[in-house]
């Protein structure tokens, strides 16, 4: 037995509602794999001004994650970005977070058979859909960004990741390597990153920043020589790995922390400070004055956070 909430209110000169059901309603045609999931999602159907249904899966296992995870990214459109986020985001419409999980948002079934009406007329321009659609001159074309002429329909579907880093680890799954991945795990801040095939990044400076510490990364780590992960010792990086766009930051030296990068620039009265690289890789960042950081949103925009540590030895 499950039960369904239905929320109303007045918006503008209409009703909107939402309803929420405290299983996972989504269609039968998903895969069979993710039906023993149903018992602990939520799914909740919007109808305000967009209209679309989200479906969220807590997990309490990294091994019941792992297991879903294939058919879940099956769900994904094509071009369409999975969304990091972190344990504390919460979702709209007075939801507690959840730890771990995933939020899939996928088009409203508005239709008796499910399938969307506004296929034919995206697909015939573009091979990708974009993320809303609406109705102009009785054709559907992709949502021009107003809200004046009606209803804005979700029309691909999107997978939301919440990371904590130990049942849902990034270093432990597979991301599709022509993704786009939208990080909004950093101070609340988005950082959208470009996985293309090529793995050549968007161009950005923040994806070539971060892409290129991925592959530093890798290479180093390709020595047999594996990065330390305790509080008390780092692995620093040889200046023969360096790729250019970490020179350009001058460093004093570059080491590992928490499968991350940092890269001192600065240091002095017992405090180093420079650029802290999160890496998609990674499913954890320092808290507030762990392991004697402090990390600051940059200003740069380059994928980066600021940083200031006390001052220690790190590995040789």
């Amino acid at each position: 037995m499950f039960f369904t909430l239905v929320v109303l209110w007045l918006a503008s000169s209409c009703f909107a509602m939402v309803t929420i059901s405290d299983k996972g309603t989504w269609p039968d045609t998903w895969p069979q794999e993710l039906e023993r999931y149903r018992d602990q999602a939520k799914s909740f159907g919007i109808g305000t001004g967009s209209q679309e249904d989200m479906h969220q899966i807590a997990f309490q296992s990294s091994k019941d994650f792992e297991q879903a995870w294939p058919y879940i990214l099956k769900l994904k459109s094509k071009g369409a970005p999975i969304t990091l986020e972190l344990t504390s985001a919460t979702y709209a419409y007075g939801v507690a977070p959840i730890t771990a999980g995933v939020r899939i948002f996928c088009p409203a079934r508005i239709t008796p058979s499910g399938i969307p009406p506004w296929v034919n007329d995206i697909q015939q321009t573009s091979e990708t859909l974009p993320e809303y659609v609406m109705q102009k001159n009785n054709q559907w074309v992709p949502w021009d960004g107003t809200w004046e002429k009606g209803f804005r329909y979700r029309a691909r579907t999107e997978i939301e990741l919440v990371v904590d880093g130990e049942i849902v680890n990034l270093n432990r799954i597979s991301l599709p390597p022509d993704t786009p991945i939208i990080d909004n795990r950093f101070n609340g801040k988005s950082r959208r990153v470009e996985r293309l095939a090529s793995d050549k990044g968007s161009g950005s400076p923040t994806s070539l920043l971060v892409n290129e510490a991925s592959k530093m990364q890798a290479a180093y780590m390709t020595t047999g020589r594996f990065p330390g992960t305790s509080k008390s010792s780092d692995e620093i990086i040889p200046e023969r790995y360096w790729p250019d766009s970490i020179h350009a930051l001058k460093p004093i030296r570059v080491y590992m922390h928490l499968s991350n990068i940092v890269v001192v620039q600065r240091e002095g009265n017992g405090v180093e400070e420079g650029k802290y690289i999160p890496l998609l890789i990674s499913s954890s960042l320092p808290g507030p004055g762990s392991d004697g950081f402090t990390l600051t949103q940059s200003e740069v925009g380059d994928g980066s956070m600021d940083f200031k540590r006390a001052l220690k030895e790190v590995s040789k």
